[in-house]
């Protein structure tokens, strides 16, 4: 599945399949009941070439862009 990713250091954006788990991932609840899947995910970026970490929050969604 590709997802959309930021590079942090060259800030452009940038689609790849080729993203893993690191860890684990888990289902984290509030003191309200919402829930939000925690945990962190890495990526080869290609215009830094460094690894990047991001948490499942920082990923856009991309139905957020065309809004």
């Amino acid at each position: 599945m590709e997802l959309m990713f930021i590079c942090p250091v060259e800030n452009r954006d940038f689609l790849t399949s080729r993203w893993d788990i690191a860890g684990s991932l888990s289902v984290i609840s509030d003191h309200q009941g919402k829930k939000k899947l925690g945990g962190r995910m890495e990526v080869f970026c290609p215009y830094c070439r460094e690894t990047h970490f991001f948490k499942p929050e920082e990923i856009p969604c991309p139905l957020e862009l065309f809004k």
